[in-house]
């Protein structure tokens, strides 16, 4: 059975995971001891960068996904990231250089431009986010986030009007 939503609490040395099934409007609830929580299996899209574009601006968005830290976090995106007026290549910034740790559900916001400055400096449409980190027991993850920033162009007709 699909789930429609959940929602994930800690108290003290447990895990509750209160959860509705799609056809039921009954809360269901789940409690894991966080010793075992712990070996919860962290997947790789733990990490999520991603562009939030509207009317007038744009910013990329880095969040972890997961109830547990990530650390070590790389970011190397395949191109640059032209912001700030034009003036700027933000994918130098220290943030995709390394985040040694990211907490948990916590999502950075960073103001890249306007969209008009944006999609007028945009050399390459397409941008790829190599990612690495580590869980808290050490364990390395990879994953690739690609992007097709043209997607945005259509779409910004139907906001502006």
């Amino acid at each position: 059975m699909p789930i429609r939503e959940r929602i994930f609490i800690r108290v003290n040395n447990f895990l509750i995971i209160l959860f509705t099934l799609q056809e039921h409007s009954l809360q269901h609830f789940l409690i894991i001891p966080m010793a075992r929580s712990k070996n919860i299996a962290l997947h790789t899209n733990s990490i999520i960068v991603d562009f939030e574009i509207d009317a007038s601006l744009v910013h990329i968005l880095i969040k972890n996904s997961e109830l547990h830290p990530l650390l070590n976090v790389k970011i190397k995106p395949s191109a640059p990231i032209v912001g700030l007026g034009g003036n700027k290549d933000l994918s130098k910034l220290n943030v995709f250089k390394e985040i040694k740790y990211l907490a948990p559900q916590k999502e950075l916001k960073i103001f890249v431009d306007s969209y008009e400055s944006f999609f007028r400096n945009l050399k390459q449409s397409t941008i790829d986010f190599t990612i690495t980190f580590q869980d808290t027991n050490n364990k390395s993850y990879k994953t690739k986030i690609s992007h097709d920033l043209k997607i945005y162009l259509d779409l910004i007709l139907l906001i502006k009007k």
